[in-house]
């Protein structure tokens, strides 16, 4: 595939006749421009308007030794054109190559200009394509190359025309003027026609400029949309490399032939970030983001969208302040905030708005403070507190949403976090990072820093990432924070299910990840699970109605099992459940052998409206038993019914967490400070636990 290089405008603050003098003082050689080894003129032709000159340069191989030892070529032949309009002070050059020309197809492309706002400085802009055809099946492999050494060449060129321009004016070479119209000979005319206006007079060029891109003109870039400054994108974009470069004015380009609307340069330069410059990617995500932004109206669903006031109460997350480096910090109180409630009561569709409000505005912080800062302001740091994180944050239907969320952040926002500081992190973290790191790339996970207990108040802390008169003051800093504190949301105020309610991914029925049984004296619910030594299992289960008694055993090695999976009842005895889990678990119509079970949690009874979550760490290969059984009431206040057929239905849902998942997690973020190495050690961070909420 051919390669292609596009350059920034470059601006020359001097006169347009002054560099272009400059610029021919490289032929027919020059100290100057070492890879020029000799020219020649081939055809030359000059006005008082326009010259054109055509030569054949002589140009030192540009290729490793061992290369040019192998082919023999010290010197390659380009044909070079300059066409020069001094009455429109503007100077085109072509440059093709005449060695290999068969094989390989070099063009170079070069204009310096008239800069449209000052007519006493010169932009220069420059674009090149290469070509390999049958080159031994190695083309796409040689173009890369190829344009990658043309890529380095590219920031030497303005510095040899500074040196030029410096010996101009050193050796007071003399330039020439700039182009003055003949004056027309003054005839006497009628005294009507003399009055009539002239209609052929040209607009001047600036004032063409204005008129056709003046009000799309953004400040500080050049005049054309589809062209940038240099300096504008040093200033406003940060630094680039010269092929980063190339390929934002490229995707830039694209678009603008494209879309009525071009995005700005900041949110093209985000896209391409995240496919690492890959032009063809980027342009992908970039149209299925737009397509995205356009289908479900988002500039208007965040321009109208209003939180309701459970989530202004609820939702513990908000903007605060900005970090050393002048990023927005976004402060987030994980532990503080009640998933599941938030979900019961404004559903998933306000969450994922009342997420997308907040990335809308962390851009148009970053905009705003890349006004006021000295560099380029493209990413914001988020602090994420995780004190108060429980194994009810583990709730399945809660990380789903959050999946959900992350899917839609990255896609249409990409590289908008610069950094991740996690502070406070419990005991449980290993766990809950194993569940929702494969939902973040890898990228992402690079920006990470994680910090255990009080760590973040030590050297290396928060410290290093933001001024001490703006951490938190729940974080030990002495700046107020008004990111709501959250709490758990009254159950009062959850929404009623409805039977119109809809299902799915894109439903609000948030249980279709759990399975739901109805439990009597006659029919229990057990599940047995096969785990590998050190694997996590996970539980969670709420008590839609009646009175339920959980326990969890580990089975004996020779335990009798049945042969195949039933969702049949099964009889008192055999106490075997009525439904069956993911494909790591069985669900069966006989009993199994619990002689030689070992009791590991519970029994535990649990109430109607409880919601239990619980991990336990295996420490030994072998199957496992969750079972869940009616819990008898012979209370003098339970009623006659409930006494002689009584039945409960839960809502559960159970994983289990292989070892390496875990293990390989901790690893994952960018670092992990002290108070975290005891994390690597799950024996001791996962022991039997239960959550009641």
């Amino acid at each position: 595939m051919p390669q292609h290089y596009v350059s920034p405008v470059w601006v020359y603050k001097y006169p347009f006749e002054l560099v272009a003098t400059a610029y021919n003082l490289r032929f027919p050689k020059s100290d100057r421009v070492p890879l020029m080894m000799n020219s020649v003129v081939l055809e030359e032709s000059k006005t008082d308007v326009e010259e054109i000159i055509r030569r054949r340069c002589q140009l030192r191989a540009d290729a490793p030794w061992m290369m040019r030892k192998i082919s023999g070529i010290e010197a390659v032949f380009f044909f070079w054109t300059n066409r020069v309009n001094w009455k429109d002070r503007r100077l085109h050059i072509t440059i093709k190559n005449e060695t290999f020309s068969s094989r390989v197809f070099i063009t170079e492309i070069c204009i310096f200009s008239v800069h449209p706002q000052n007519p006493n400085w010169t932009c220069y802009e420059q674009e090149a394509t290469i070509e390999f055809r049958n080159f031994f099946g190695f083309e796409n492999q040689a173009e890369r190359l190829a344009m990658d050494r043309y890529i380095q060449q590219v920031p030497k060129g303005k510095q040899v025309m500074e040196g030029f321009i410096s010996d101009i004016r050193k050796n007071k070479i003399v330039i020439r003027e700039p182009y003055k119209e003949p004056k027309p000979e003054v005839r006497e005319q009628p005294q009507a026609e003399a009055a009539e206006p002239c209609a052929s007079k040209e607009t001047p060029p600036t004032e063409r400029f204005f008129q056709r891109k003046g009000s799309q003109q953004k400040k500080g870039s050049h005049g054309d949309l589809e062209k940038l400054e240099q300096e504008y994108i040093h200033r406003f974009l940060g630094d680039l490399s010269p092929r980063e470069e190339s390929n934002l004015i490229q995707l830039r380009q694209k678009i603008g032939a494209q879309r009525e609307k071009i995005p700005d340069d900041a949110v093209l330069l985000r896209f391409l970030r995240a496919r690492d410059f890959n032009l063809e990617k980027a342009w992908d995500m970039l149209c299925h983001h737009l397509t995205w932004r356009k289908h479900y109206q988002v500039d208007r669903l965040i321009e109208c969208w209003e939180p309701s006031p459970a989530v202004r109460q609820f939702y513990s997350g908000g903007w605060h302040h900005h970090d050393l480096k002048g990023h927005p910090v976004y402060v987030f109180r994980l532990g503080q905030m009640d998933v599941k409630g938030l979900l019961k009561t404004v559903g998933e569709a306000d969450l994922l708005k009342q997420v997308l409000a907040h990335e809308e505005e962390g851009l148009q912080r970053c905009e705003q403070a890349t006004q006021t800062s000295p560099g380029a302001v493209s990413s914001v740091t988020i602090v994420c507190d995780m004190e108060g994180v429980s194994l009810r944050h583990l709730w399945r239907p809660g990380l789903r949403v959050l999946d959900r969320v992350i899917q839609v952040v990255e896609a249409n926002y990409p590289e908008t976090m610069g950094r991740l500081l996690v502070v406070r992190a419990p005991r449980i973290f290993p766990i809950l990072w194993a569940l929702v790191s494969p939902f973040i790339d890898e990228t992402t996970r690079k920006k990470i820093v994680v910090y255990g207990g009080n760590d973040f108040q030590e050297e290396g802390g928060l410290r290093d990432y933001i001024a001490e008169d703006y951490i938190p003051d729940f974080l030990g800093g002495p700046c107020p924070c008004a990111v709501p504190t959250g709490g758990v949301v009254p159950k009062e105020l959850y929404r009623e299910k409805s039977g119109d309610e809809p299902h799915g991914e894109d439903g609000c029925a948030l249980e279709s990840a759990y399975t739901v049984t109805n439990v009597t004296k006659d029919r229990g619910c057990e599940i047995v699970v096969w785990a590998e030594e050190d694997s996590i299992l996970m539980w969670d289960f709420d008590i839609e109605k009646g009175k339920i008694v959980f326990s969890v055993l580990r089975l004996s090695d020779n335990a009798r099992l049945p042969q195949e999976a039933s969702h049949s009842p099964i009889a008192p005895s055999q106490m075997l459940g009525a439904c069956a889990g993911p494909p790591d678990s069985l669900s069966f119509d006989s009993g199994v052998d619990l002689s030689d079970a070992h009791l590991l949690v519970g029994p535990n009874i649990h109430t109607e409206t409880d919601s239990v979550q619980g991990t336990l760490t295996c420490h030994d290969s072998g199957h496992y038993l969750l079972r869940w059984h009616v819990a008898l009431d012979a209370s003098p206040q339970s009623s006659l019914t409930e006494r002689l057929w009584p039945k409960a239905t839960v809502m559960h849902h159970h994983e289990v967490i292989p070892h390496e998942c875990v293990r390989d997690s901790i690893s994952s973020p960018d670092s992990w400070r002290s108070a975290l190495s005891s994390l690597s050690d799950l024996r001791s961070c996962v022991e039997p636990q239960t959550s009641d909420v």
